[in-house]
């Protein structure tokens, strides 16, 4: 809702908090102006659980009569983070996009989810070959269409669930550290190609030190 929406609906809840109750539902507080929000009780709901998502995907794909490999809910649950509101619009749009048959791939192309064979390429483009080789890298990535914030998200993921990384804890933690400090200059702005291609030569740097 924007502020003016959310001016009216205050002005709403005033006149009728008597006899009405209301509840908004939200992914951020924050979003949600302080005069609404203090007049509100808060509840905070934690993800659910892979096995709760997997059996509602399932539950959804039987009765709407869609064909689906099984490795969609761990894909979904992924994509989500434990949101079934998310995984379930995820779900609807590969639908429409696909038919009737889902797999891996078709979720992964409506949601803008990076295969990791892109990510493991990254990485080994980091390692072993040079700044131009991670350039013409990071190009192909942006005209695939992947958003810096998706690129990013993946990237970390991936530096914490790898165990076979070439790389200390000390450098790991300054290349996470430097994750923040890219994501807050792309919110302020700043330009998707130079952010990444900074952060892909620190992490060149880092991983060598």
């Amino acid at each position: 809702m924007t502020i003016d929406a959310q001016s009216a609906l205050r002005t709403i809840m005033e006149k009728y908090s008597k006899v009405t109750r209301f509840c908004i539902i939200c992914n951020y507080i924050s979003k949600i102006m302080d005069p609404i929000a203090s007049r509100c009780t808060k509840f905070r709901f934690n993800p659910i659980c892979l096995e709760s998502m997997a059996k509602r995907i399932e539950f959804i794909c039987e009765n709407e009569k869609i064909e689906y490999t099984p490795d969609i809910s761990n894909i979904l649950y992924k994509i989500s983070s434990g949101d079934l509101r998310k995984a379930i619009t995820i779900l609807q749009s590969a639908y429409s996009f696909s038919g009737s048959k889902l797999n891996i791939d078709s979720i992964s192309f409506v949601s803008g989810f990076i295969p990791k064979t892109f990510i493991e390429n990254i990485w080994k483009t980091i390692l072993f070959k040079s700044l131009n080789d991670i350039e013409f890298c990071l190009k192909n990535l942006l005209c695939e269409g992947f958003s810096s914030q998706q690129i990013l998200s993946q990237f970390f993921d991936y530096l914490m669930e790898t165990k076979e990384l070439n790389i200390n804890d000390e450098n790991l933690s300054k290349i996470l550290l430097k994750i923040s400090y890219i994501e807050e200059n792309l919110r302020n702005g700043s330009s998707e190609y130079l952010q990444l291609f900074y952060f892909f030569s620190f992490c060149k740097k880092s991983t060598f030190l």
